[in-house]
């Protein structure tokens, strides 16, 4: 199993100089604002999780759309994962989780951040980079 590399920062550079790895970035259902660069690049995986690229309440996933925030973001981890189970390097920012814990859908869908999170954390745990003995 090729590992998901959690990494801190990724950059615009890292996506161009690596163009046979993948890297998830964060998305909004109307495809708008945040990361362009990530969002135009071939491989660049979105993991959608908000309605609109803002951080006012109206533009968060509220958990009375539960089903639907998990369908979509489900969706997108499955993506991510045919990647994976095919052997492809995929990097995750390591402060994903940490930001969406201090976002507004901590107050106005726990559910849904719940979801996301053990989602992500079987993902870390399931993919992990693994020890090898070279001796």
């Amino acid at each position: 199993v090729v590992p998901l590399i959690l990494y801190h920062g990724i950059k615009k550079e890292d996506v161009i100089g690596n163009p046979r790895c993948f890297f998830i970035y964060t998305e909004s259902e109307k495809k708008e604002g945040g990361k362009v660069y990530m969002r135009e690049a071939q491989n660049c995986l979105p993991l959608t999780i908000s309605k609109a690229p803002s951080s006012s309440v109206e533009a968060q996933w509220t958990d009375s759309n539960y089903r639907e925030n998990t369908t979509k973001f489900g969706r997108d981890v499955d993506k991510v994962v045919k990647y994976l189970d095919r052997r492809a390097i995929v990097f995750l920012e390591s402060q994903f989780l940490q930001e969406e814990e201090n976002s507004i859908m901590a107050d106005n869908a726990p559910r849904t951040l719940k979801f996301i999170k053990n989602t992500i954390s079987y993902l870390v745990e399931k993919y992990e980079p693994q020890y090898v003995k070279t001796d």
